[in-house]
């Protein structure tokens, strides 16, 4: 599944929720969440640092 919201784009079938986005994510805007990745568009400052240090390439720039 792939949710569009703000600005990263979240490929769930591609996140194997390592946690590396979320270790990065100064403004808290993504947090493991059960078995999902969460992400929250009004906290994120679109620095980008997530789409760079996700290996999965689950984490992409959004529309």
């Amino acid at each position: 599944m792939v949710v569009a919201e703000g600005f990263v784009v979240v490929d769930a079938s591609r996140c194997d929720l390592c946690g590396a986005c979320v270790a990065v994510c100064e403004p808290l805007a993504l947090r493991i969440e059960g078995s999902a990745l969460r992400y929250e568009a009004e906290a994120c400052t679109a620095c980008g640092e997530c789409l760079i240090c996700c290996p999965g390439e689950a984490l992409a720039e959004g529309p």
